[in-house]
């Protein structure tokens, strides 16, 4: 699967930390109906396809797409439309962006004086070491992203074999 879009792209929220690309792990994009029940739809999808990762970054990693999710279906034109949903998960980092129709809520920056309704973002930037937000194309579709650090991926990812573990120790 290609990487997400919004891997390289630039952000209102200037990028904290630099990494190098990285082999992508596990992967899942899916455009889903702007409606409430597909939050819970892309919280499951996110669990499985990063199950090889530690159950706490898998943890921080769906509280990430359901607050990102739900912030597509309320605050932005997607309601009732479509968004689109993109994880990878790297040796160092999982990357989630959410891809929305845009709307007004448009480039705000993310800090701590977030207004009360963006508390949601305070939440994720507290759980990700990187974050920022996109305005994609002409057409207004917004991408907001995140990043969560995967701690030491000998201990991190189930999924690994001996040799690629011992190879990053």
């Amino acid at each position: 699967m290609r990487a997400c879009q919004a891997e390289s792209h630039s952000t209102v929220v200037p990028a904290q930390t630099t990494r190098k690309a990285e082999p992508i792990l596990a992967a899942y994009k899916e455009t889903l109906p702007g409606v409430p029940e597909q939050v819970g739809h892309a919280r499951d999808q996110a669990a499985i396809y990063l199950g090889g990762y530690k159950s706490s970054v898998v943890s921080d990693a769906q509280l990430i797409v359901s607050e990102l999710t739900t912030n597509a279906i309320t605050h932005s034109s997607s309601k009732g439309k479509y968004f689109t949903v993109c994880i990878t998960g790297h040796i160092t980092y999982i990357h989630i962006q959410v891809t929305d129709l845009g709307g007004l809520w448009a480039g705000k920056e993310v800090t701590d004086e977030l207004h009360d309704h963006f508390h949601g973002l305070v939440l994720v930037r507290a759980l990700s070491y990187d974050m920022g937000i996109t305005e994609e194309d002409d057409e207004g579709h917004r991408t907001v992203w995140a990043r969560v650090h995967v701690p030491a991926l000998a201990k991190a990812f189930k999924g690994c074999t001996r040799r690629a573990c011992n190879a990053l120790s």
